[in-house]
């Protein structure tokens, strides 16, 4: 026997059951047409255009050496070779170029690649150091030096080593490390340093910098990094003894580390900060890991929220402790990766937002921006080439093709707020922030998913091709503010997906091919639990609203959060503004392929 009810008595009982939350209201057809999504850049395709950069902004007669400065307000726009071209800017180029083949299925074997690879190892010597050759713009006689032009070839030979465990690269760095050991001077009570700044077989060595916001000390101390990478990936002794040497002493010239981001140049500072990360981790060292975080804290200070991070510290001079240098940002970023993978895993926060912002929008894009650039007199710029008074020189090229060459670089001397201030320094570019900011987009990329003992871990909520899931980051703007996170499960897994910043799980909607789903908080994560090949997962949640304001060296200023994005800044400087809309793709970006193999970058 059936009972009929009237329609009228249907519309009661399912307002009742609205009203009473039994069931959810239904999305009208015009409704689900009028939610607009808008999605973030893959990391891949930006990875695709910052090869582009360290392939194309280089000079090709010389093994794709790298235009190390570019003056972006000349008429016509310049670039030229210097001294950081050679060992630590080809280095830097390379080692970025590996990863980033890597990630995006381009392979090793591409013909730029093989020759900047020769050009590395040519630029190495009878002692095992890389040198500077004898050029008009160097010195006239060849040269080396201990710190930053071995870091850079440090760099580059061990992620080679790492991706294609070919002895030659191995061979190349336990050489340079040898030598190193072999310069390093120890005296008892003081810290280990190296005899001087360079060294050529005419004259020996040159004196040791006295400049304060530049000490040598931490010249020194610039290879630390790649020697205790090396130590991780190979276990070699004497890269571990180096690092630590070099390590400690800067920390013990710098008061036991309370006197670092007090002054001078904050790549070189972060670096020991890395460092003592790298050591802490390696050797489950307490006082280095407690110190490393406090640095990090205090670092983290002197930036936003966004991922801005100085140049310089309190250094007055050509307003470079008001424009960010991309060096600084990756820094930061791989700090604050090896904080949530071994600390906390609350430093994932800080990775999502330097990631989706300044990460993002310091990275060039286009190029039109520059003719709105006020010139510097050459007589008066602080950035010069010794064949600025000719007008045909090797090593500099001048013309349309200057500008295009960045598309895929970095911020040398960013803005806060746009690229440029319109400032001497924010008007030109360094090359070791368009190597810096390429190896970041693959740090962001490879720590994004994780999996350790059969669980995946989706740790930031971009897009990502993993072996085992798919994930793309969908922001739902009207007419809620949402975000959705579409996982496609290749293999059978448990899955955790990581809270967003200010959320709790109760605030987290989770759906399994389309039904709900139970989902535990657990710590920093959602355990969505077992999942297997073709479930689809979605995860939704509100992007909370917030407004800070943010007091740094070149102002106060005001930033407009969705989420872990910034979608307006203020006030606005003076060219190419960063936080536009026009910086949101309205369909998915693809996403790149599956990778042969995770490779860790730190």
């Amino acid at each position: 026997m059936h009972t009929i009810i009237s329609r009228r008595e249907m519309l009661r009982v399912s307002a009742g059951l609205l009203a009473a939350g039994v069931v959810a209201p239904l999305k009208t057809v015009a409704e689900a047409e009028t939610r607009k999504s808008v999605y973030l850049p893959s990391l891949h395709d930006r990875a695709r255009l910052a090869i582009q950069c360290l392939t194309t902004h280089c000079d090709a007669s010389r093994g794709y050496v790298p235009y190390f400065y570019t003056r972006m307000s000349d008429r016509p726009p310049a670039m030229f070779l210097a001294i950081w071209s050679y060992g630590d800017g080809m280095g830097r180029s390379l080692d970025a170029l590996a990863l980033l083949r890597h990630m995006t299925g381009g392979g090793l074997d591409q013909p730029a690649d093989r020759v900047m690879r020769a050009a590395l190892i040519g630029l190495l010597g009878e002692d095992g150091l890389s040198w500077c050759p004898a050029e008009p713009w160097l010195m006239p006689t060849p040269h080396t030096r201990p710190s930053w032009l071995q870091q850079g070839a440090l760099l580059a030979f061990t992620t080679l080593f790492q991706l294609t465990s070919e002895p030659k690269y191995q061979h190349y760095v336990e050489r340079i490390i040898q030598a190193l050991d072999e310069r390093l001077v120890r005296k008892p009570g003081l810290p280990a340093t190296f005899p001087g700044d360079t060294y050529t077989h005419l004259d020996g060595w040159s004196p040791a910098s006295t400049e304060p916001n530049e000490p040598f000390l931490l010249y020194c101390a610039s290879v630390t990094m790649p020697l205790l990478r090396y130590y991780r990936l190979a276990g070699y002794e004497p890269a571990f003894r180096l690092a630590s040497e070099l390590t400690d002493g800067a920390v013990q010239a710098f008061g036991g580390g309370e006197k670092f981001f007090e002054l001078g140049h904050f790549h070189c500072e972060s670096r020991i900060m890395i460092s003592l990360l790298q050591r802490g981790i390696i050797k489950n060292n307490a006082a280095d890991l407690e110190l490393g975080e406090r640095l990090y804290k205090k670092a983290r200070a002197l930036g936003t929220q966004s991922g801005w991070f100085p140049e310089q510290v309190n250094n007055p001079a050509h307003n470079r402790s008001n424009l960010a240098e991309t060096c600084s940002l990756t820094d930061m970023l791989e700090a604050a990766i090896l904080l949530a993978r071994h600390r906390n895993a609350a430093y994932w926060h800080d990775v999502e937002r330097y990631v989706r912002n300044h990460l993002l929008v310091h990275q060039i894009i286009d190029v039109g921006w520059a003719k709105e650039m006020t010139p510097t007199p050459l007589e008066k710029h602080l950035l010069r080439f010794n064949g600025d008074d000719r007008t045909c020189i090797e090593g500099a090229v001048r013309g349309d093709s200057v500008m295009p060459s960045l598309i895929g670089g970095f911020a040398g001397w960013g803005a806060v707020t746009s690229m440029s201030d319109d400032s001497t320094f924010s008007n030109c570019n360094q090359h070791c922030c368009n190597a810096a900011g390429a190896r970041a987009l693959y740090d962001a990329w490879c720590y994004a998913v994780t999996e350790e003992a059969g669980i995946v871990s989706i740790n930031l909520h971009v897009h990502r091709n993993h072996a085992a899931v798919e994930v793309v980051a969908e922001e739902a703007v009207s007419p809620d503010q949402l975000g959705v996170l579409r996982v496609k499960v290749k293999q059978e897994r448990r899955l955790r997906v990581r809270l967003p910043e200010f959320l709790s799980a109760k605030e987290m909607q989770v759906k399994v091919n389309g039904s709900s789903a139970q989902a535990r908080e657990s710590g920093a994560f959602l355990d969505v639990g077992s999942v297997r090949p073709g479930d689809r997962v979605e995860v939704t949640y509100p992007m909370k609203a917030r407004t800070t304001e943010e007091r740094i060296a070149p102002g106060v200023f005001t930033f407009r959060w969705r989420g872990a994005t910034v979608v307006s800044a203020s006030p606005t400087q003076k060219i190419r503004p960063l936080f536009t809309e026009d910086r949101f793709l309205s369909a998915p970006p693809d996403i790149g392929p599956i990778p042969s193999r995770e490779f860790e970058s730190l």
